[in-house]
């Protein structure tokens, strides 16, 4: 599924992806992102559950764009973006009935990011559900199908649902570049709190142009 690319586009990616990782494997390990400072400003990844998810995802879309031809079964990636699908989809049960301490703008926020994990997970299943046909006899094959000029193509079933997370991705990225863009958060007192504020944002835009990204390349 990552074949579909342009190289231009691949290695873009690959730096997008890899400098994402890094800023979000930065404030796993040193905690630079605090809580108190994103609350209610619509930034969702304001969790270490959420951070985490970024990091796999992110950790699987780097090796997808710089090794686009790793002898990788799609099971093993079904396997990871299906296990993504389940944690998420259990946290984000667990945070529509909890009644959380912390009021309910925290709980719009953990509910809203457990949401667009769901459905980022979602799409990534989706993009290993290739539809492979072999043009010059006529059946299906479980690899990308060989044309009669010995082209490898492949193709993705009912693409207008592509085209839907294609548009709910840009969108989202859109906005979350304009959060971090105009982003003032109360009771920050130090550059680093401010910087770490506005970098926990650079994750979950990375997924959002690399899944974007895939899809059009996919589906064009």
């Amino acid at each position: 599924m990552h074949d579909a690319l342009p190289p231009v586009w691949r290695w873009a990616l690959v730096v997008l992806t890899g400098t994402a990782l890094a800023i979000g494997s930065i404030h796993m390990a040193f905690g630079l992102m605090r809580k108190n400072t994103a609350e209610g400003q619509g930034i969702y990844a304001t969790d270490p559950e959420s951070e985490a998810t970024h990091l796999v995802m992110l950790t699987a879309m780097l090796v997808m764009f710089a090794f686009p031809h790793a002898p990788i079964p799609l099971g093993v990636w079904r396997t990871i973006f299906v296990a993504l699908l389940l944690v998420n989809g259990g946290l984000l049960i667990f945070h529509i009935r909890q009644r959380s301490s912390r009021g309910s703008i925290a709980r719009r926020n953990h509910i809203a990011a457990a949401t667009y994990h769901v459905v980022a997970a979602t799409a990534m299943l989706y993009m290993t559900a290739e539809v492979a046909h072999n043009t010059s006899h006529h059946h299906a094959h479980t690899t990308a199908l060989t044309t009669e000029t010995g082209a490898a193509t492949t193709a993705l079933p009912y693409p207008v649902i592509g085209w839907v997370f294609v548009v709910l991705f840009l969108i989202d990225a859109l906005g979350q570049i304009c959060i971090a863009a105009t982003l003032r958060v109360a009771g920050t007192h130090t550059r680093i709190q401010f910087l770490s504020a506005r970098t926990a944002l650079v994750p979950h835009i990375a997924m959002d142009i690399a899944m974007a990204a895939m899809l059009i390349g996919m589906l064009r």
